[in-house]
């Protein structure tokens, strides 16, 4: 999942851009993004999806930036819809902090 949604940033940004969109009025009913991590402030979450099933639990892909550095994480079979984003947020807040953006010379 994380591999399908580096592939959508990079081969189609312009259509990517909606996944930051916190709510959209279609047909006149108003929908809000369930990925809950766009309303974080502590992160600069972008994108990308969600899920449930009753057998695949609650899922998150989500993407986030922090100066040059893009993170995906995929977090698959919550429990809960907060635990997936819990779990989303413990594993883009410890890749900021641990890991560095290399340019290959």
């Amino acid at each position: 999942m994380a591999l399908i949604g580096q592939a959508l940033i990079r081969d189609v940004p312009n259509e990517y851009s909606i996944y930051r969109e916190k709510e959209f009025t279609f047909n006149g009913i108003r929908q809000l993004n369930r990925n809950g991590l766009l309303w974080d402030n502590s992160l600069n979450v972008d994108g990308i999806k969600t899920g449930h099933t009753d057998k695949a639990g609650y899922n998150l892909v989500a993407s986030a930036t922090e100066g040059q550095m893009r993170l995906i994480s995929a977090v698959m079979g919550g429990r809960t819809f907060k635990g997936r984003e819990s779990e989303s947020k413990k594993l883009l807040t410890w890749g900021f902090r641990f890991f560095e953006t290399v340019n290959p010379d």
